[in-house]
């Protein structure tokens, strides 16, 4: 059936058909950033200053970089002081006095300490000397400003919020850092905001809100320009999969299935692919057609 040809598609040569523009882009992005990222040029035609240590000999690691910190973030940047616990994770390993400090923050998803040692930013602070710091967006994880998530409670959860804890971070970090683990962070270092999908939107931002704290911002396909139907996404996606015509069927097929408002069908569909516990039925289409787009989005070279 169609849906089956698109479980047997997602499984052959997709990662083979994705691995190579991905690593052609990943190494054109690492040219590009470590030759002007420090010298505050922009068209890339001025090399990196003498005597930045790009690696430390015989450095021992200090501490595990899976331990977490937590800022005293405020809850409410446009109404009060009180504040609330943030979750922070820290890599210094790379890090030399003067070397870019690069903020990740972790959009809507929990923060992770995996992007300490791996990714496009864990390349970037290693090859600069640079430090780099994951802060996790409020709401997400562990870092909730309240503790009743009940509707009303969400008002806290917009993006002028998320990009004041930006800044209030930036400006309170040389005493935080020096307060969790015990490193300067110098007064020459320079503030890299970075992220991807919309923690990129949000590095854009707070670069073009904040000049004088963020030097520069790095950000993987950042949707800067909001629309209210973004169909130019799913395009994309269709362009980069090899078996978008089979995708094309299964999803006609889905479509026709849940039209059908046939709860006996839908329901052995659901079952079928062990998502019988989704009871909203676009719950369960999405699961379904977000594959596609994982795979193209997320897809990592074996």
């Amino acid at each position: 059936s169609p849906i089956w040809a698109l479980l047997l598609c997602l499984a052959g040569g997709v990662g083979r058909t994705l691995a190579e523009p991905l690593a052609m882009r990943q190494a054109q992005q690492q040219r590009i950033w470590t030759k002007h990222l420090l010298t505050g040029n922009n068209t890339g035609k001025q090399e990196m200053p003498a005597g930045i240590a790009y690696e430390r000999e015989g450095f021992q690691q200090r501490r595990s970089i899976n331990t977490p910190y937590w800022f005293d973030q405020v809850i409410d940047h446009f109404g009060s002081n009180q504040t609330f616990k943030q979750r922070i994770f820290i890599n210094d390993d790379e890090y030399v006095p003067g070397g870019p400090v690069y903020l990740f923050n972790s959009g809507e998803t929990p923060a992770s300490p995996a992007y300490l040692s791996g990714g496009e930013p864990h390349t970037l602070a290693k090859a600069t000397g640079g430090m780099l710091i994951i802060m996790e967006h409020r709401y997400y994880g562990k870092s909730y400003p309240v503790s009743n998530m009940s509707g009303p409670n969400m008002k806290y959860l917009n993006i002028d919020n998320a990009l004041e804890d930006i800044a209030y971070f930036i400006r309170n970090a040389a005493g935080f850092v020096k307060g969790t683990i015990g490193v300067d962070i110098s007064p020459a270092s320079k503030w890299v905001a970075t992220g991807g999908s919309y923690s990129a939107t949000l590095a854009v931002w707070a670069r073009k809100k904040y000049p004088d704290l963020i030097h520069a911002a790095y950000a993987s396909s950042a949707p800067v320009l909001i629309e209210p139907d973004f169909y130019q996404y799913d395009q994309v996606v269709a362009r980069a999969l090899p078996c978008a015509s089979d995708i094309a069927s299964a999803v006609s097929v889905l479509d026709n299935i849940l039209d059908s408002r046939n709860r006996t069908l839908i329901d052995k569909w659901k079952k079928a692919f062990a998502l019988q516990d989704l009871k909203d039925d676009a719950d369960f289409a999405g699961a379904l057609t977000d594959q596609m787009s994982t795979t193209v989005q997320y897809y990592m070279p074996p």
